[in-house]
């Protein structure tokens, strides 16, 4: 059950630090996160809390990761790592503890906008690389404690058989000379309007802005730029219900196709680099930005029907998160009375009751494969608007950082 890239352009680290020396920001760091196991014909998502040994920035210039464990019937479904940059790091669990939680929410402290995005990856094993003069910066919190990073692992198994998994990362120090730092686009506004009742599709939208409202930061979103930026990459994800995603480029007030995708488990990776026939680095100024939208179907087109545990008689099961909160419907697989996939209450779903039956399913937004997501991933740097016009993203006229 594959399903799509998340994040390109973007460090990526599931783990325990196995070696990552505090005294030289110029070596590999390596990381490792301990083994663990996901039941058959499940998903599973897990969190877990690291401290580097080290007080100062480290600035990188790629990865390489291995996710340890794939078969054909056991796949990553996404990591995400985020770098904590609030005053609550004493609110994380110890070192080693893995803790199962839906994007890491409800994980450590309550401050989630004090969270960055840094990088995400599921393939079996990548390896990335950033242009000389680009980097990603890996910063401790303004407290001066030890870098602090959120690390997030979801995988399904649609297997017979418990499988474990493992990741294998290693961070590259960037080459000298950096001008500019590589920051993230991950916007999941759009998340919260996917609402598709039975034999049905829609489709659902948001608009991401430079200068724009920082809606998303709290629910692991990234945060919104509020100066010109470079546009660097692009791509999409949505899951098995998604048939089309669609991006148009909005700039002085005018919008402009950009790209389309109909493959959700292994969507294009849009670079605009100007090399080997390329976009260069989109420029955008304050109001400028991208709209995107995706279309979803339910059990129209070829797309699998949404099975729910019914939870009021007569009432379709699954509502979406505006105006609703996570109310995904609690997954079944097999239409009628099932008590047991569908008991009168269930822990992962505190507050909600069933009546027992397995019914169709409205698609909402849900944090199981077998739910939907909507997000527009990528990356960017800052801009130099004083630049001569149409040389605002040019890396050669720029300084290197100090």
């Amino acid at each position: 059950m594959p399903s799509a890239r998340v994040v390109p352009l973007a460090l990526a680290g599931l783990a325990l630090l196995v070696g990552a020396p505090a005294a030289s920001a110029r070596r590999t760091m390596t990381l490792k996160f301990p083994r663990f196991t996901v039941p058959p014909h499940s998903d599973r998502e897990v969190c877990t809390f690291l401290r580097l040994p080290r007080r100062s920035a480290f600035k990188s210039g790629g990865f390489e990761i291995v996710n340890v464990g794939v078969k054909p019937d056991f796949v990553s479904h996404h990591f995400l790592m985020y770098t904590y940059t609030g005053k609550d790091m004493a609110a994380f669990p110890p070192k080693g503890t893995i803790v199962d939680s839906k994007a890491c929410l409800d994980f450590g402290p309550a401050d989630r906008n004090a969270r960055t995005l840094i990088g995400g990856s599921q393939s079996p094993r990548s390896v990335q690389t950033l242009p000389r003069g680009l980097a990603q910066e890996i910063s401790p919190p303004a407290s001066g404690e030890p870098i602090g990073i959120i690390l997030n692992s979801h995988w399904i198994n649609s297997g017979d058989q418990t499988r474990t998994a493992a990741v294998k990362i290693k961070i590259f120090p960037a080459k000298r000379g950096v001008k500019r730092l590589m920051k993230p686009i991950f916007d999941v506004v759009a998340n919260a309007f996917i609402d598709v009742a039975p034999k049905s599709k829609s489709t659902v939208g948001a608009g991401w802005r430079v200068g724009g409202q920082d809606f998303g930061a709290a629910f692991g979103g990234a945060a919104i730029p509020s100066q010109p930026v470079c546009v660097a990459s692009l791509t999409s994800h949505m899951h098995k219900r998604g048939e089309l995603f669609a991006v148009e480029l909005v700039q002085n007030h005018q919008k402009s196709p950009l790209f389309s995708s109909t493959d959700y488990a292994d969507p294009p990776l849009n670079v605009y680099d100007g090399k080997h026939g390329r976009r260069p680095p989109i420029y955008l100024q304050k109001g400028d930005g991208f709209d995107y939208s995706c279309t979803h179907a339910n059990d129209v087109d070829g797309k699998p029907v949404k099975l729910g545990c019914q939870e009021t008689d007569a009432e379709v099961p699954g509502k979406p998160v505006f105006p609703y909160g996570f109310h995904a419907a609690k997954q079944c697989t097999q239409l009628g009375d099932d008590p047991g996939e569908c008991p009168p209450t269930d822990p992962d779903y505190p507050g909600r009751t069933f009546t027992g039956k397995c019914v169709k399913a409205n698609v909402v937004f849900g944090f199981t494969s077998d739910d939907e997501m909507c997000i527009l991933p990528g990356s960017y740097y800052d801009a130099n608007p004083s630049a001569p016009a149409g040389h605002e993203c040019d890396l050669a006229m720029m300084p290197v950082l100090k």
